[in-house]
Protein backbone atom coordinates (compact mmCIF):
# COMPACT_ATOMS: atom_id res chain seq x y z
CA UNK A 1 0.00 0.00 0.00
CA UNK A 2 1.26 3.22 -0.78
CA UNK A 3 2.18 6.17 1.66
CA UNK A 4 0.23 8.61 2.73
CA UNK A 5 0.43 12.33 4.92
CA UNK A 6 -2.02 14.22 5.99
CA UNK A 7 -1.48 18.13 5.76
CA UNK A 8 -2.88 20.61 8.13
CA UNK A 9 -3.34 23.78 7.48
CA UNK A 10 -3.60 24.82 11.24
CA UNK A 11 -2.48 21.68 13.74
CA UNK A 12 -4.15 21.50 16.81
CA UNK A 13 -2.82 18.88 18.70
CA UNK A 14 -3.00 15.13 17.48
CA UNK A 15 -6.60 14.19 17.17
CA UNK A 16 -8.43 10.88 17.59
CA UNK A 17 -6.85 7.50 16.38
CA UNK A 18 -3.31 9.17 16.13
CA UNK A 19 0.45 7.64 16.95
CA UNK A 20 3.46 9.05 17.94
CA UNK A 21 6.07 6.68 15.81
CA UNK A 22 9.19 6.96 18.83
CA UNK A 23 12.04 6.34 16.41
CA UNK A 24 10.89 9.68 13.89
CA UNK A 25 8.87 11.64 16.25
CA UNK A 26 6.37 11.79 13.99
CA UNK A 27 2.68 11.43 14.17
CA UNK A 28 1.33 8.48 12.45
CA UNK A 29 -2.52 6.99 11.87
CA UNK A 30 -3.77 3.78 10.69
CA UNK A 31 -5.50 3.98 7.50
CA UNK A 32 -7.31 0.55 6.18
CA UNK A 33 -8.99 -0.18 3.58
CA UNK A 34 -12.63 1.28 2.58
CA UNK A 35 -12.61 3.02 5.84
CA UNK A 36 -14.09 6.38 5.79
CA UNK A 37 -12.02 8.96 8.11
CA UNK A 38 -13.64 13.07 8.25
CA UNK A 39 -11.01 15.18 7.91
CA UNK A 40 -10.43 18.31 10.28
CA UNK A 41 -11.42 21.74 8.41
CA UNK A 42 -8.18 22.55 6.36
CA UNK A 43 -6.54 19.18 6.51
CA UNK A 44 -5.46 17.25 3.19
CA UNK A 45 -4.57 13.77 2.50
CA UNK A 46 -1.36 13.51 0.01
CA UNK A 47 -0.25 10.34 -1.49
CA UNK A 48 3.58 9.85 -2.34
CA UNK A 49 4.56 9.23 -5.72
CA UNK A 50 8.37 9.20 -6.33
CA UNK A 51 8.74 11.37 -9.14
CA UNK A 52 10.53 9.92 -12.64
CA UNK A 53 9.37 6.27 -11.60
CA UNK A 54 6.95 5.76 -14.15
CA UNK A 55 8.09 8.19 -17.14
CA UNK A 56 11.47 6.87 -17.87
CA UNK A 57 10.59 3.37 -17.44
CA UNK A 58 10.62 2.64 -20.98
CA UNK A 59 14.10 4.96 -21.36
CA UNK A 60 15.40 2.76 -18.64
CA UNK A 61 14.68 -0.64 -20.24
CA UNK A 62 16.10 0.17 -23.88
CA UNK A 63 19.85 1.29 -21.81
CA UNK A 64 19.90 -2.03 -20.70
CA UNK A 65 19.05 -3.74 -23.54
CA UNK A 66 21.73 -1.69 -25.42
CA UNK A 67 24.25 -2.45 -22.45
CA UNK A 68 23.52 -6.05 -23.05
CA UNK A 69 23.84 -6.17 -26.83
CA UNK A 70 26.94 -4.35 -26.98
CA UNK A 71 28.43 -6.75 -24.37
CA UNK A 72 27.63 -9.89 -26.57
CA UNK A 73 28.28 -7.56 -29.72
CA UNK A 74 25.00 -7.15 -31.13
CA UNK A 75 22.99 -3.55 -32.19
CA UNK A 76 20.00 -2.63 -29.72
CA UNK A 77 17.66 -3.35 -33.36
CA UNK A 78 18.85 -7.40 -32.92
CA UNK A 79 18.41 -7.70 -28.67
CA UNK A 80 14.90 -5.77 -29.13
CA UNK A 81 13.79 -6.66 -32.34
CA UNK A 82 12.70 -3.02 -31.96
CA UNK A 83 12.93 -1.10 -35.57
CA UNK A 84 11.20 1.73 -35.07
CA UNK A 85 13.93 3.82 -35.11
CA UNK A 86 16.22 2.73 -38.08
CA UNK A 87 16.01 3.47 -42.07
CA UNK A 88 17.40 1.22 -44.63
CA UNK A 89 20.89 2.55 -44.51
CA UNK A 90 20.81 2.32 -40.18
CA UNK A 91 19.37 -1.09 -40.68
CA UNK A 92 21.92 -2.73 -43.34
CA UNK A 93 24.64 -1.17 -41.05
CA UNK A 94 23.68 -2.67 -37.93
CA UNK A 95 22.61 -6.08 -39.83
CA UNK A 96 26.72 -5.89 -41.33
CA UNK A 97 28.22 -5.77 -38.15
CA UNK A 98 26.08 -8.23 -36.36
CA UNK A 99 26.60 -11.05 -39.25
CA UNK A 100 30.25 -10.04 -38.23
CA UNK A 101 29.60 -11.27 -34.61
CA UNK A 102 27.28 -14.46 -35.89
CA UNK A 103 29.95 -15.09 -38.16
CA UNK A 104 32.81 -15.69 -35.21
CA UNK A 105 30.16 -17.57 -33.27
CA UNK A 106 29.48 -19.79 -36.63
CA UNK A 107 33.35 -20.50 -37.32
CA UNK A 108 33.70 -21.11 -33.47
CA UNK A 109 31.21 -23.99 -34.28
CA UNK A 110 32.56 -24.96 -36.67
CA UNK A 111 35.74 -25.96 -35.53
CA UNK A 112 35.05 -26.70 -32.07
CA UNK A 113 32.20 -29.25 -32.35
CA UNK A 114 31.08 -30.01 -36.14
CA UNK A 115 34.23 -30.85 -37.60
CA UNK A 116 34.96 -33.14 -34.43
CA UNK A 117 31.41 -34.92 -35.09
CA UNK A 118 31.88 -34.97 -38.82
CA UNK A 119 35.52 -36.55 -38.49
CA UNK A 120 34.40 -39.10 -35.57
CA UNK A 121 31.54 -40.35 -37.67
CA UNK A 122 33.31 -40.95 -40.72
CA UNK A 123 35.79 -43.00 -38.57
CA UNK A 124 32.94 -44.92 -36.46
CA UNK A 125 31.37 -45.34 -40.01
CA UNK A 126 34.50 -47.10 -41.97
CA UNK A 127 35.11 -49.09 -38.34
CA UNK A 128 31.97 -50.54 -38.42
CA UNK A 129 31.70 -51.29 -42.07
CA UNK A 130 28.93 -48.88 -42.79
CA UNK A 131 31.46 -47.66 -45.13
CA UNK A 132 33.53 -49.57 -47.36
CA UNK A 133 36.97 -47.39 -48.50
CA UNK A 134 39.55 -49.62 -48.64
CA UNK A 135 42.24 -46.81 -48.70
CA UNK A 136 40.46 -44.94 -46.05
CA UNK A 137 43.81 -44.84 -43.47
CA UNK A 138 45.97 -44.45 -46.16
CA UNK A 139 44.18 -41.17 -47.68
CA UNK A 140 42.54 -39.88 -44.43
CA UNK A 141 43.25 -36.34 -45.21
CA UNK A 142 41.46 -36.90 -48.31
CA UNK A 143 38.11 -38.43 -46.94
CA UNK A 144 37.77 -36.36 -44.27
CA UNK A 145 38.11 -33.37 -46.41
CA UNK A 146 34.97 -31.11 -46.40
CA UNK A 147 33.40 -27.74 -46.07
CA UNK A 148 30.80 -26.17 -43.83
CA UNK A 149 28.66 -24.11 -45.33
CA UNK A 150 26.50 -22.49 -42.56
CA UNK A 151 22.85 -20.67 -43.13
CA UNK A 152 22.62 -17.79 -44.96
CA UNK A 153 21.38 -14.33 -44.33
CA UNK A 154 18.47 -12.95 -45.82
CA UNK A 155 18.25 -9.22 -47.91
CA UNK A 156 16.47 -6.21 -46.14
CA UNK A 157 16.83 -4.75 -49.88
CA UNK A 158 16.82 -7.27 -52.47
CA UNK A 159 17.20 -5.85 -55.90
CA UNK A 160 20.17 -3.75 -54.05
CA UNK A 161 21.90 -6.54 -53.36
CA UNK A 162 21.71 -8.73 -56.35
CA UNK A 163 22.41 -5.79 -58.33
CA UNK A 164 25.66 -5.39 -55.89
CA UNK A 165 26.35 -8.77 -56.31
CA UNK A 166 26.15 -8.55 -59.87
CA UNK A 167 28.64 -5.89 -60.58
CA UNK A 168 30.57 -6.89 -57.99
CA UNK A 169 31.10 -10.45 -60.39
CA UNK A 170 31.27 -8.93 -62.96
CA UNK A 171 34.31 -6.88 -61.86
CA UNK A 172 36.08 -9.64 -60.42
CA UNK A 173 35.75 -8.00 -57.12
CA UNK A 174 34.20 -11.09 -55.97
CA UNK A 175 33.72 -14.68 -56.32
CA UNK A 176 30.38 -16.94 -57.04
CA UNK A 177 31.75 -19.16 -54.74
CA UNK A 178 31.37 -16.71 -51.25
CA UNK A 179 28.35 -14.97 -52.85
CA UNK A 180 26.39 -18.08 -52.53
CA UNK A 181 28.00 -18.83 -49.15
CA UNK A 182 26.82 -16.20 -48.03
CA UNK A 183 23.35 -17.35 -48.98
CA UNK A 184 23.84 -20.81 -47.37
CA UNK A 185 24.37 -22.26 -50.23
CA UNK A 186 27.11 -24.05 -52.49
CA UNK A 187 28.05 -22.51 -55.67
CA UNK A 188 28.81 -26.05 -57.22
CA UNK A 189 25.31 -27.41 -56.51
CA UNK A 190 24.16 -24.12 -57.52
CA UNK A 191 25.42 -24.29 -61.45
CA UNK A 192 24.31 -28.00 -61.58
CA UNK A 193 20.93 -26.80 -60.84
CA UNK A 194 21.27 -24.10 -63.49
CA UNK A 195 22.21 -26.38 -66.07
CA UNK A 196 19.45 -29.02 -65.10
CA UNK A 197 16.85 -26.50 -65.71
CA UNK A 198 18.52 -24.49 -68.91
CA UNK A 199 18.77 -28.31 -70.24
CA UNK A 200 14.79 -29.39 -69.28
CA UNK A 201 13.77 -26.14 -70.89
CA UNK A 202 15.65 -26.64 -73.64
CA UNK A 203 14.15 -29.99 -74.05
CA UNK A 204 10.48 -28.51 -73.91
CA UNK A 205 11.40 -25.99 -76.89
CA UNK A 206 11.62 -23.19 -74.00
CA UNK A 207 14.55 -20.68 -74.63
CA UNK A 208 15.71 -19.33 -71.05
CA UNK A 209 18.50 -16.95 -72.08
CA UNK A 210 15.98 -14.61 -72.80
CA UNK A 211 15.48 -14.06 -68.65
CA UNK A 212 19.26 -13.59 -68.28
CA UNK A 213 19.64 -11.41 -70.62
CA UNK A 214 21.84 -13.19 -73.52
CA UNK A 215 23.67 -16.72 -72.11
CA UNK A 216 23.97 -18.95 -69.56
CA UNK A 217 26.28 -17.43 -67.41
CA UNK A 218 23.58 -14.41 -67.31
CA UNK A 219 25.31 -11.79 -68.75
CA UNK A 220 26.46 -10.01 -72.02
CA UNK A 221 28.81 -11.80 -74.08
CA UNK A 222 32.27 -10.09 -75.04
CA UNK A 223 33.41 -10.97 -78.72
CA UNK A 224 36.65 -11.03 -79.62
CA UNK A 225 37.68 -7.35 -80.07
CA UNK A 226 36.08 -6.73 -76.57
CA UNK A 227 32.82 -5.32 -78.06
CA UNK A 228 29.75 -6.50 -76.22
CA UNK A 229 27.06 -8.56 -77.23
CA UNK A 230 23.67 -8.88 -76.27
Amino acid sequence: MSIRFYQKQNPTGLGRNVKLDQQSGYTTKTISPGMIHELQPGDEVQAVVPAGQASNAKDFISIQQRLAGSGQGLSYEAVSRDMSQVNYSSARQGLLEDQRTYMMWQQFLIEHFCREVYTEFVISAVLSGQLNIPDFWQDKRRYLKHVWIPPGWSWIDPLKEINAYKIALNTGQDTLARICAERGEDWRDVLKQRAKEYDFAKSLGLDLSVLTGGDKTGGAQQTQNGNTAE
